[in-house]
């Protein structure tokens, strides 16, 4: 069953002024952040074992081609100082691996662990996006990183690989998280070209992108949040949008829809 909803956990620090308060300028600007692994907390998320091809691969693999693409090949990745460059290659889709950006949820919105860790200890908030405008897609938890073998990289290049099929072996390997996170029920909504129009800001890290303020359903409030940090929202929130409340049970978070 496909999830109706999908969620963000967002932090407030303190309510004296909420200049710096990234989370709520976002909300109150209809802008969400879209990150690079490099600007995730967990230094595994979206790694990528590549696992390098054997000159004997590379040498198959050139019989394949025509003369005209051999020699751009061999200067590519064969010869003498075939390692060095394969080296450089593996440097280079690693690059491109870091380039990927993606806005991350997840189906769940009592987790408690979730509002400690997100939401900063539940003074935060969490936005209810409807999963029918964010085409988010499943992470996969897994014991080890995912295995990935560059020869499948460097075929494409070559002009013989399957680009569909190795597009998404990578995009899967990008949403590999390891067991310790599944908790978390996470999904992932992957950048693409078409929304560059909507782009606020470019940062080595992250992107801030426009959304359109109907795709949120409800702004879930934290069992900690304060009532300044309500009002500042409320007052400034240029569109309708339903609140909810957290709620602090004997040993479970309730949300309640508030009149």
């Amino acid at each position: 069953m496909s999830a109706s909803s999908f969620y963000k956990y967002c932090p407030v620090y303190q309510d004296k002024s909420f200049e710096n308060e990234y989370s709520v300028l976002n909300l109150l600007a209809d802008q969400v952040t879209f990150s690079t692994r490099k600007n995730f907390n967990d230094l595994f998320d979206s790694k990528v074992n590549l696992i390098k091809p054997s000159r004997k691969e590379l040498k198959e693999l050139s019989r394949k081609l025509k003369t005209s693409k051999r020699i751009e090949f061999k200067d590519t990745f064969y010869g003498d100082d075939w390692e060095s460059k394969i080296q450089l290659f593996e440097q280079k889709v690693e690059e491109i691996f870091d380039n990927y950006l993606y806005y991350c949820v997840t189906d769940r919105n009592n987790s408690n662990l979730m509002w400690s860790h997100y939401a900063n200890s539940h003074k935060g908030f969490c936005i209810e996006w409807d999963a029918a405008k964010i085409q988010a897609e499943k992470v996969k938890y897994q014991s080890k990183i995912p295995k990935f073998k560059l020869i499948d990289i460097i075929e494409t290049h070559a002009g013989i690989g399957d680009n569909t099929k190795v597009g998404i072996t990578i995009w899967q390997a990008l949403r590999t998280k390891l067991d310790e996170w599944e908790y978390e029920s996470e999904y992932r909504f992957q950048m693409s070209n078409s929304m560059e129009q909507f782009v606020v800001k470019k940062e080595p890290n992250y992107t801030l992108v426009k959304y359109q303020p109907e795709w949120i359903k409800s702004i879930i409030w934290g069992c900690r949040t304060t009532e300044k940090t309500k009002k500042h929202i409320k007052e400034n929130l240029h569109f309708d949008v339903k609140f909810k409340q957290a709620t602090e049970g004997l040993s479970s978070i309730a949300i309640t829809e508030l009149t």
